[in-house]
C-alpha cells in the first residue's frame, strides 16, 4: 500500500468485474511492519460473504437476497415443500432443486476471515485451487 501513496484511512474503489460492475471499497487502516512468518496479501477483517460467481451483478444479487432468498420467504417455502413431499427425505432434494444456492444464502451475512486468508495464501504461493474452492 505504501507504493500507492495512501494515507491512513484513505479509501479507493476496486472494480473487479467490469461487466457486472462489482466494486469493493478498500481502506488503509494501518501500516504494519513486514512479518516474515505471514503470507501476504492478508485480510484483517470484512463484512458478509462475497457474492456468488456470475450471479448477475449487484442489483440482481440484492433482488435475489431480498426476494427469493429472504429468510421469511425461505421458511414459508420450505414448509410448503415439506408439506408437499412424499416422504421425509424427498423434501431435501426438492429444496435444493428450487433453491440451488440455499447453503450460501443461509450464511451470506457471515464473514469468514480464515477462509479468505486460506484462499489468499493459495493465491500467493501459486496454488490454483484457490480459484475452485467454495
Amino acid at each position: 500500500m505504501k507504493s500507492l501513496n495512501l494515507r491512513l484511512n484513505e479509501r479507493f474503489v476496486y472494480e473487479y468485474n467490469f461487466f457486472d460492475e462489482w466494486q469493493v471499497e478498500i481502506r488503509l487502516e494501518k501500516h504494519l511492519d513486514w512479518n516474515e512468518i505471514k503470507t501476504y496479501p492478508l485480510c484483517i477483517g470484512g463484512k458478509r460473504a462475497g457474492p456468488l460467481e456470475d450471479c448477475g451483478g449487484p442489483w440482481t444479487y440484492l433482488a435475489l437476497r431480498d426476494e427469493k432468498y429472504h429468510p421469511i420467504h425461505l421458511l414459508i417455502r420450505f414448509q410448503e415443500i415439506i408439506d408437499e413431499a412424499d416422504d421425509d427425505n424427498d423434501y431435501r432434494e426438492l429444496i435444493h432443486q428450487e433453491f440451488p444456492n440455499v447453503n450460501y444464502w443461509l450464511t451470506a451475512d457471515k464473514f469468514d476471515r480464515r477462509q479468505i486468508n486460506h484462499r489468499l495464501k493459495q493465491y500467493a504461493i501459486g496454488d490454483d485451487e484457490w480459484r475452485y474452492e467454495i
